[in-house]
């Protein structure tokens, strides 16, 4: 989900604590590769920190509860076509130039 108010680099840039992964969906890593900034550990405030995203969120009219099933509706549409194209790259024999295996 990329409301036009978000920056591009949204989800683009790094990790926001140690130990985490950036699941950025789109042409956001791309973008932060372009022009992001590179912030650290953003999630050290703990819940006060929250509290002010769930304010951002709402700023561009989107109510918490509408972001967060967007963005899981969004996430898990993009993991289940990435996960197809996986399994059909899989189900393919390496010597049949794209004609399924059997």
């Amino acid at each position: 989900m990329k409301h036009p108010a978000y920056r591009d680099t949204l989800d683009g840039n790094d990790p926001v604590a140690p130990d985490t992964a950036r699941t950025g969906p789109g042409t956001a890593p791309e973008a932060a590769a372009d022009h992001g900034e590179v912030t650290g550990d953003t999630a050290a405030g703990g819940p006060p920190g929250a509290a002010g995203g769930l304010v951002a969120v709402e700023a561009p009219g989107l109510s918490p509860n509408e972001a967060v099933t967007r963005l899981e509706d969004e996430d898990v549409a993009e993991f289940e076509a990435a996960w197809q194209d996986l399994l059909d790259a899989v189900t393919k024999s390496p010597m049949s130039k794209g004609v399924d295996a059997e």
